[in-house]
């Protein structure tokens, strides 16, 4: 029986993660084994993968690496294709053989094991109780794959950048791309890895089996891949009134809203008086206080706000006894949630008796169900519009790059990011 495990989200920008060692960093034998053979053929049609999974274990001795097929078809000469030159970190080079093993090779772009076993440890370790006895290898391989999976459209956005912009600038792009990281990034690490700093956080990284340059390089690609698919974008932004309108009769129930009112509380607890008898002539006094404040002309608006924080003893007493929209048959206590849309807006309510004492409540305002108008909700429905025919020109443009994209792993040998991605006993898409 297969395992699929669900990854949860690594703090960096969304459509995958990873680096790109460049060959000449690799080890003469692993550059023999992987550069000599022919690359693959083109993939077939991928599916998005958005999402930016974490977790880590070390690669299994018994790996098998799948060689890359020799081909005769018009695609042979991508054996001359060179990978992008990305110089390992100095702390990467102690990795072992092992780990620098490439175990994947996308549009050109390689990735080693090191790159992705660190997040599949942290994922098996979590989880290692709930993997079955005998299927530890199968789960790691299903891991695996899938990190490779998530690193597709991050590598093929990455190369096509390669491509079409000038070698001589991608130094001062990724040196602008270091301050965010530094900035908004290295902050978030540290907290997700309850690290004291950086440097503890290194000391944590390299006991994964990474580093800190790791996961910076990995943030430069996966921003730049982000940007440069935004700048190769175009699509229509006007929408006339004729769509807006359409699209509003097709969302009707979007824009309904409940019953719902805003209201105010005075309530003493029942267990911080000796007797029923001395609460309830406690929430009485704080009642007439505010009775006579209503009178004093003050009709709208809250009234119990000074008592509420001097006297009562309701969770939102420190706020003057305010609670904000509160939806019909929302409340746990049925006697309160009858009172307050039953009542008119600026009216006390009686005396409330619930299990845990005693209430006065009062409507500050009331908003009867209802649904907002074309003309209240046209520049939101303008924005989704926009936004939808951009996620669609979006995934237009990575399938285009998909369908044309190489794709090779050692588990699979040449493959397509959908074979890739899903899950072992699931069967192929027709």
């Amino acid at each position: 029986m297969a395992v699929a495990w669900a990854l949860s989200l690594f703090p960096l920008p969304a459509l995958g993660q990873g680096g790109s060692p460049s060959a000449d960093s690799l080890p003469t034998q692993l550059q023999q084994e992987f550069l000599g053979a022919a690359p693959p053929q083109h993939a077939t049609v991928l599916q998005t993968s958005s999402s930016v999974p974490q977790g880590p274990t070390a690669m299994p001795a018994t790996t098998n690496i799948t060689p890359l097929p020799q081909t005769n078809s018009p695609n042979s000469n991508l054996a001359s294709e060179q990978p992008s030159k990305r110089p390992l970190s100095s702390d990467s080079q102690v990795k072992s053989l092992e780990e620098c093993e490439v175990i994947a090779k996308i549009d050109g772009q390689l990735v080693q094991a090191c790159e992705v076993l660190w997040q599949v440890k942290m994922v098996m370790d979590k989880n290692r109780n709930r993997i079955p006895p005998g299927q530890e290898e199968e789960v790691h391989r299903t891991l695996m794959q899938q990190q490779i999976a998530s690193m597709v459209d991050t590598k093929i956005l990455y190369a096509d950048f390669l491509r079409n912009v000038p070698a001589q600038n991608l130094d001062a792009i990724q040196d602008k791309l270091k301050v965010p990281f530094r900035e908004e990034q290295l902050p978030r690490l540290i907290k997700q890895f309850d690290a004291t700093d950086a440097e503890d956080l290194q000391l944590k990284l390299v006991a994964l089996g990474t580093s800190l340059n790791d996961l910076q390089q990995a943030f430069l690609e996966q921003s730049i891949a982000h940007e440069w698919m935004r700048a190769s974008l175009e699509f229509n932004n006007e929408v006339t009134h004729d769509e807006m309108l359409a699209y509003y009769r097709e969302h009707l129930a979007e824009y309904e809203y409940p019953n719902q009112v805003r209201w105010e509380e005075l309530m003493v607890r029942r267990k911080r008086y000796k007797s029923r008898k001395k609460a309830i002539i406690a929430i009485c006094a704080m009642g007439n206080q505010a009775y006579q404040a209503a009178v004093e002309g003050k009709v709208t608006g809250p009234i119990f706000t000074e008592i509420a924080k001097a006297k009562s003893h309701g969770w939102t007493a420190k706020k003057g006894g305010f609670h904000d929209w509160t939806t019909q048959g929302a409340l746990k206590t049925t006697s309160i949630d009858q009172a307050l849309f039953t009542l008119q807006v600026g009216q006390l309510s009686n005396l409330i008796e619930t299990p845990i004492g005693f209430h006065i409540v009062r409507v500050l305002e009331h908003k009867p169900a209802g649904r907002q108008s074309f003309r209240e909700v046209q520049a939101d429905i303008v924005k989704a519009i926009q936004q939808d025919r951009y996620r669609n020109t979006i995934d237009n443009h990575l399938e285009k790059l998909r369908r044309n994209a190489r794709i090779w792993t050692v588990y699979t040998g040449v493959t397509s990011h959908e074979m890739l991605a899903r899950s072992p006993d699931e069967p192929p898409r027709r």
